[in-house]
């Protein structure tokens, strides 16, 4: 008796198929005021402000190199990823992608130490259980045309594009802050965005 079974994939229309992937860093979670306290820089001051928005990093604003934040960073552990305060628009953002498409999958990268493989896991569980999540510093190995990548690094953005995908940049969380950004407006031109691939 064969017992090789045939399995029979149901076609899909390509709304279905399509496959959204969503930043932590920056865009759910506040990244910035965590390195932002961990080295003490005031993230009241308007030309710190300014220059972060303008895509500036901490080593090139304050007197501190990239090195000596990382191991602030790392030296803290776990704790400072598990511990990373959503975006007031997180959950809205998650529901208002899942109500448009299901396929929705958190898209991360990890830093060099390993505690924050543990940490982003730790925190994702705890606020998004129900959805997958990758971590890779390599997010444009996930590109393909039926993929969208939801970022607010200009670079990961570029590179996922370059390799076939769908981009949408997410703006600075500064930006948002400050007013130069609405987040209602800014979620409904990312789902006019994700209707129209």
């Amino acid at each position: 008796m064969n017992n090789n079974k045939i399995i029979l994939c149901e076609k899909q229309d390509k709304k279905n198929k399509l496959r959204i992937f969503l930043d932590v860093d920056g865009v759910i979670t506040n990244w910035i005021k965590a390195v932002a306290e961990l080295i003490d820089v005031d993230m009241n001051d308007k030309d710190i402000r300014e220059k972060l928005k303008k895509g500036y990093k901490f080593e090139e604003i304050v007197d501190i190199d990239e090195e000596q934040m990382w191991e602030k960073i790392n030296k803290e552990g776990r704790k400072f990823w598990k511990n990373l305060e959503l975006t007031p628009w997180a959950k809205k953002l998650v529901q208002e992608i899942k109500n448009t498409n299901n396929n929705l999958c958190f898209l991360t990268s990890p830093s060099s130490h390993a505690s924050s493989l543990s940490g982003k896991k730790t925190f994702l569980d705890k606020y998004f259980q129900e959805i997958n999540f990758i971590i890779t510093g390599e997010k444009h190995f996930c590109a393909h045309p039926n993929a969208l990548l939801i970022d607010d690094s200009v670079n990961k953005i570029k590179k996922f594009e370059d390799w076939g995908g769908n981009v949408f940049f997410w703006p600075d969380i500064l930006s948002f802050e400050d007013k130069e950004n609405d987040i209602d407006e800014v979620i409904q031109k990312l789902i006019n965005n994700i209707n129209n691939i």
